[in-house]
C-alpha cells in the first residue's frame, strides 16, 4: 500500500489522478470508476489544468475516483477517495468499500490517498489500525502553488509503484 497522506485541498486527488495516467500509460485499464463529473484526462491535460489552476490562484477541482490498473502482471488499485471511513454522498468515496472492491479484484497493490487528520472515522486511523504493516511507503503532500512540486511527487509515487513492481 502506498499512501498519498495531506492537509485538505493539498493536492492528493491531483497527484493520484496523474499516477493513474502514467500507470494508464505503461499498463492496462482493467477496471475504472469514476465521480459523474469526472473528466477523462491525459496526463498532459492534467499538467495543463494544474498550470491554469495555480494561474488563476485556485485550485482546479479533481474529483474522486478509482481504477484498477495491471502492470507487468500485477494489479495495482488506486483509491483518490481519503476523507472519511465513510461517506455517503457517494459510493465511492467510502474508503471501505473502495479497499474491499479493490480486493474483489485481487489487487497486488494499492494506491490511495488520505487526510492528514488522526481521528475517528478517519481514513488516516483506520489505516494506521488494520493496514500499519501492509503500508510500503507514506507520502506527505503539503498545500502548495509550485507546480514543480506536485510533479515531483507524482513522479515519486509513481517511480515507487513501478519500482516495487519490477
Amino acid at each position: 500500500m502506498f499512501v498519498i497522506k495531506g492537509v485538505k485541498n493539498s493536492g492528493k486527488t491531483h497527484t493520484a489522478w496523474l499516477v493513474y495516467n502514467l500507470l494508464k500509460e505503461a499498463g492496462t485499464i482493467v477496471y475504472s470508476e469514476f465521480h459523474r463529473d469526472q473528466k477523462e484526462m491525459c496526463y498532459a491535460d492534467i499538467i495543463q489544468d494544474i498550470v491554469n489552476s495555480f494561474a488563476n490562484s485556485n485550485l482546479a477541482e479533481a474529483h474522486d475516483f478509482r481504477a484498477i490498473m495491471e502492470y507487468m502482471g500485477k494489479k495495482v488499485a488506486i483509491i483518490s477517495a481519503g476523507d472519511y471511513v465513510k461517506d455517503e454522498t457517494w459510493e465511492v468515496t467510502s474508503f471501505i468499500d473502495s479497499l474491499k472492491w479493490a480486493n474483489r479484484y485481487q489487487a497486488d497493490y494499492i494506491v490511495c490517498c488520505c487526510r492528514s487528520i488522526n481521528r475517528k472515522g478517519s481514513v488516516c486511523r483506520y489505516i494506521m489500525e488494520n493496514y500499519k504493516q501492509a503500508v510500503c511507503n507514506w507520502y506527505y503532500k503539503v498545500k502548495t502553488n509550485v507546480l514543480a512540486d506536485q510533479i515531483n511527487d507524482v513522479k515519486k509515487v509513481a517511480g515507487e509503484v513501478f519500482r516495487d513492481i519490477k
